[in-house]
């Protein structure tokens, strides 16, 4: 297992292009993602632009790859995957509903919401 993100150049990496466009992955110095920037060049040995390719990659012993934690929890939770690098992870990003203004929300956007808020666990760290 890595323990530190130059690790990586040692290690099979999946390239999810929409959440790392280059082959330079960012990593945070210091616990939490309390310190300055890291960017690390890794060689990627496979490419997609699927998150649930990669994962699915990943699961198989493809390789490690780069994910949001809600698109990883059901695989960590299952003992499929393992998070590593968790002591250079950035701040969690919030989430937001985004939606067109208008004076009254629609019934349909009101009750997504509603439910993807009640059937979802937002804690991700």
């Amino acid at each position: 297992m890595p323990s530190t993100p130059q690790d990586l150049g040692a290690h099979q990496v999946i390239q999810v292009l929409p959440l790392a466009p280059t082959l330079e992955w960012t990593f945070r110095a210091g616990p939490h993602g309390s310190g300055d920037e890291v960017g690390v060049s890794v060689a990627a040995h496979y490419v997609t632009n699927s998150v649930d390719a990669a994962l699915w990659h990943a699961e198989h012993d493809g390789g490690l790859t780069l994910a949001l934690s809600y698109q990883v929890m059901e695989s960590v939770q299952a003992g499929r995957l393992r998070v590593v690098l968790t002591e250079h992870e950035p701040p969690p990003l919030p989430i937001q509903w985004v939606y067109p203004t208008s004076r009254l929300l629609s019934a349909k956007v009101r009750a997504f919401i509603d439910l993807a808020t009640r059937r979802s666990d937002w804690r991700f760290t």
